[in-house]
């Protein structure tokens, strides 16, 4: 009761004085603060089914930059004061906490704290937006421990993440069968507006004999976002299809599985190609022993020829297209050497490697289209927007 007074006393002065807008957020934000912080759980839950659609929200309201820390703001940072609170009145919560990834995990934050005085760190603001990106996400895998401590509760959080991926999955694949219809260009304009630059890293797409291989970003800021997404989707869906005690359950997780390999390959990183085959075998073999190689080898086979027949591509094309991206994934791991630090800091990684040839890769670049670093006022906002655009996926 109280609340609600004081919620709609603020609102009427805030209206009054004009602040009708701030008032009204202000006014949200404590309801959101108070509802997680009496079940921390929402938050952590409320951040998993945002996240799929936090792009869609940062893209609506481009060039703005305040999305892009809405996800913290309005699920994280609720969900760990709820949590620190509910631990401090069971302390015993924490116990079985394993210990390795724990240490390895405090040695990661205390080693983004010791790069903030790095001489090559360019500012302070610099230095705190690296240990933003490095450490602000990783108490997620105490909730989590804490959150998901029964089977049953394990398959609660995966058919919640099987259902929700098949709406960006759906998404991608209807943008990637508008761009064969419509055009590349054509369609990400018309869904993205001034953002589809960005979104798709400047309209890259691979020529391949036959047809084309173009970035999708689905409802992600960019397509690297929308291909990691779908790859870390391809576990929970598989438990979800193998192990769930529901039938309806394991129906709609095959159906998951599938949609989300397949969304995957259309995504337009050709490193969908290595790395989904891979993926699956690993996971149909690690279950089922030789029998499940097989097994993986002909879902393989399948996904990617509908995805192939969806792209207009043949398949001797793409092998001898990807083969190459494989064998300079090999030729990098046999060749591995530590790398010394990066002179910003701890800032966001980016990944090196050799590059599409000029043949393979077009962006067609149109100045009157090209959104400027202008349109990004901080300087995390294009480190957002532009962390993914290397590397050789």
């Amino acid at each position: 009761m109280a609340l609600t007074v004081g919620a709609a006393l603020g609102l009427g002065i805030g209206t009054a004085l004009g602040w009708g807008v701030v008032a009204l957020a202000a006014v949200g934000l404590a309801w959101l603060y108070w509802f997680i912080g009496v079940r921390w759980q929402r938050g952590f839950y409320g951040l998993l089914i945002y996240l799929p659609f936090a792009g869609v929200v940062t893209l609506a309201l481009y060039p703005w930059p305040a999305p892009l820390l809405f996800k913290d703001v309005l699920f994280v940072v609720p969900a760990y004061v709820g949590f620190l609170v509910a631990l401090a009145r069971r302390p015993h919560a924490l116990r079985g906490l394993p210990r390795v990834p724990s240490s390895l995990l405090v040695a990661l934050g205390v080693l983004a704290l010791v790069q903030m005085v790095n001489p090559g760190v360019e500012n302070l603001l610099m230095a705190l937006i690296g240990l933003k990106v490095w450490t602000l996400y990783l108490p997620l895998f105490v909730l989590a421990f804490v959150v998901v401590s029964t089977e049953e509760e394990v398959f609660r959080l995966f058919r919640l993440l099987a259902a929700l991926s098949l709406i960006p999955c759906a998404i991608g694949i209807i943008e990637v069968v508008l761009v064969q219809v419509s055009g590349y260009e054509a369609t990400m304009e018309a869904l993205y507006g001034e953002a589809a630059a960005n979104a798709t890293q400047r309209f890259a797409a691979f020529d391949i004999e036959g047809g084309v291989l173009a970035r999708i970003p689905s409802t992600f800021t960019f397509g690297t976002q929308y291909f990691g997404y779908t790859i870390a989707m391809i576990a929970p869906c598989y438990a979800v299809w193998r192990r769930d005690s529901s039938w309806r359950w394991r129906q709609l997780g095959g159906v998951a599985l599938t949609a989300v390999s397949i969304a995957s390959l259309l995504s337009g990183a050709r490193a969908a190609f290595v790395f989904v085959p891979l993926l699956l075998a690993l996971t149909f073999g690690l279950e089922r022993g030789f029998a499940g190689l097989a097994r993986s080898g002909v879902y393989a086979v399948g996904i990617i020829g509908l995805a192939l027949a969806v792209l207009g591509i043949g398949g001797g094309a793409l092998y001898s297209h990807v083969s190459e991206l494989a064998g300079g994934y090999a030729t990098d791991i046999a060749s591995f050497k530590p790398s010394p630090p990066p002179p910003s800091g701890p800032g966001p990684a980016r990944t090196r490697g050799p590059r599409a040839t000029r043949s393979q890769i077009r962006r067609p670049l149109r100045p009157s289209r090209t959104i400027t670093p202008r349109s990004c006022t901080s300087s995390g906002s294009r480190a957002s927007w532009s962390s993914s655009a290397s590397g050789r996926h």
